[in-house]
């Protein structure tokens, strides 16, 4: 039985060629293989392993499943092999940007507020965010239980300065809040929902399901702040009672497989 002659990539369409060109450009800068893409793109392990070997022009559909994995529009690998895209496919798709993780936040119990040196940064590539556009955006790792129903130890939060968008929290949202520790020279810091009852005030829950995690911590109306600088160097201001800080404002949240523990 004769076997099938193997097509070599200088015969394929010359179109085929410039869509794996662009394929392979972009998964380089995304440090992704031929079985992480596909897989991440939902179109099965060996697709773009398929097209190298056979040389065919894809389908629409998986070409803009893959685009979005790449994070280019669906018209940069439509293009390429010509092929028009349905009306679905050309939605705008998911943008991507890069923010910097800068510190760690305690998830449970009163901590000192940490921000790493910045040698110690790292990035993570996350959804662009239209609600706050021009401010800046960064990571906090979480550590600990109390949030676990939402924010597992080792996940990454997304945050935004409240001063930064020129409002304070709002009932329902996740927050870093922050208080003065014993000495009055140090801050300590914890992530919570944050809730108002009936007589006014400020309602700090944990969402745990650590039973030491079902109280919220509760702050009388006129003794939350709120203040730009996080995590250091907040300027205390006299108080008859403990000043607590509403520092920042949680959007989002990336979960890696492996807990990412600095140090």
């Amino acid at each position: 039985m004769a076997r099938t002659r193997k097509t070599s990539p200088e015969e394929y369409p010359e179109a085929v060629r410039e869509l794996l060109q662009r394929i392979d450009q972009r998964m380089a800068t995304l440090k992704l293989n031929d079985k992480t893409a596909a897989q991440m793109a939902g179109v099965g392990v060996d697709w773009i392993r398929d097209i190298r070997r056979r040389g065919h022009v894809p389908k629409a559909d998986k070409l803009a499943a893959l685009a979005n994995v790449l994070g280019v529009p669906t018209s940069y690998l439509l293009d390429a092999v010509n092929v028009q895209p349905s009306q679905a496919q050309l939605q705008p798709m998911l943008t991507l940007s890069t923010i910097h993780v800068m510190g760690d936040v305690q998830a449970g119990v009163w901590r000192e507020a940490v921000q790493w040196a910045p040698v110690d940064w790292f990035t993570i590539t996350v959804p662009a965010d239209s609600r706050f556009p021009g401010v800046e955006r960064f990571g906090l790792l979480v550590r600990g239980d109390s949030m676990d129903k939402v924010y597992p130890d080792g996940t990454i939060v997304i945050v935004v300065r409240y001063s930064d968008i020129g409002r304070g929290p709002f009932p329902g949202e996740r927050v870093v809040v922050m208080r003065r520790s014993a000495t009055g020279s140090e801050f300590e810091a914890t992530l919570k929902e944050y809730l108002r009852d009936a007589r006014g005030r400020h309602l700090f829950w944990p969402r745990s399901n650590d039973p030491d995690y079902q109280q919220p911590l509760i702050v009388e109306g006129t003794d939350i702040v709120t203040d730009r600088r996080f995590p250091e160097q907040i300027e205390a201001k006299p108080s008859a009672g403990e000043e607590v800080t509403v520092s920042a404002l949680v959007l989002g949240s990336y979960k890696p497989e492996t807990p990412i523990y600095p140090g």
